[in-house]
């Protein structure tokens, strides 16, 4: 290919050559419309030869606006992926901190932000860039599954606490009232611990599971029920990797979001779960 580049050059060389010389020959002769002639294939040719390296040639009426056009629209280029980053991470972080509890819901949400992860593939921006503008949100997808498995948590704790309670009230047993106050005392001291230990505190990089194990009442669960909340722990950190690995919501995480991230959705978990009705 580059010794058929060479060959053009060198034919394009000699032309222009023979075409200069020629409407050189014409003009010295009077005859200036065969010189003109001449002279614009002469033009053409040193326009053809060095059409690669020059942004604009002018000769015999002729202009080629060449090889920094082409630079310049590639730098256009990088420009408008620049900007297509910035929006990106504009909209990313207004996705993931704002309207967090109310509409749109959360496959709402990924839909837009799939349609701006496309358009920035589109613009060639790096996997790696992609995944950094994204980082906002998977913290937050994080942070709002933790917060489910705590809410279902903490109102199984009050749906046993009331029966423990009604239990002491209809029977009037020492056993029974034994009972709640061990309850109670044992819940006091979980709450101590776990207090305040959400993964917000470290929001940047966190380890979600160890915060879902804080989280979970181990000392107030019979056999049964360490073994329920260890399969919904496991659940929520499969949803959780596959929205890191997406870098958003996957349609698992948006269902699972959308139906039990208020109270309502939070007691049908705990009925789903531990095959319990809570009422007020």
């Amino acid at each position: 290919m580059d010794r058929l580049k060479d060959i053009v050059a060198f034919v394009m060389a000699v032309m222009a050559v023979f075409t200069l010389i020629g409407a050189a020959y014409q003009a010295f002769n009077n005859s200036i419309k065969s010189a003109a002639a001449l002279g614009t294939l002469c033009a053409l040719s040193v326009a053809l030869l060095y059409l690669p390296q020059l942004e604009v040639f002018k000769a015999f009426g002729i202009e080629a606006r060449l090889r920094h056009t082409l630079d310049r629209a590639e730098e256009i280029i990088a420009h408008l992926k620049e900007l297509a980053m910035i929006n990106a991470k504009v909209t990313y972080l207004s996705m993931a901190w704002e309207n967090r509890l109310g509409s749109p819901t959360a496959k709402d949400k990924q839909a837009v932000l799939d349609e701006v992860d496309q358009q920035l593939i589109a613009l060639k921006v790096g996997d790696e860039e992609r995944r950094e503008i994204k980082k906002p949100l998977v913290q937050m997808i994080g942070l709002d599954l933790w917060n489910i498995y705590s809410q279902v948590m903490e109102r199984f704790l009050y749906w046993k606490r009331k029966e423990l309670a009604q239990r002491a009230n209809s029977e009037q047993s020492e056993e029974a009232r034994a009972a709640l106050q061990k309850f109670i005392t044992d819940e006091a001291s979980w709450r101590a611990t776990a207090r305040g230990e959400s993964p917000f505190k470290e929001l940047a990089n966190y380890d979600l599971e160890k915060y879902l194990v804080v989280a979970t009442p181990t000392a107030l669960l019979d056999e049964t029920e360490k073994s329920l909340a260890e399969k919904f722990r496991t659940e929520v950190l499969g949803l959780y990797n596959g929205c890191r690995a997406k870098g958003g919501f996957t349609p698992a995480a948006a269902e699972f979001y959308d139906k039990y991230l208020d109270r309502s959705g939070t007691d049908l978990k705990v009925k789903e779960l531990f095959g319990l009705s809570i009422t007020e």
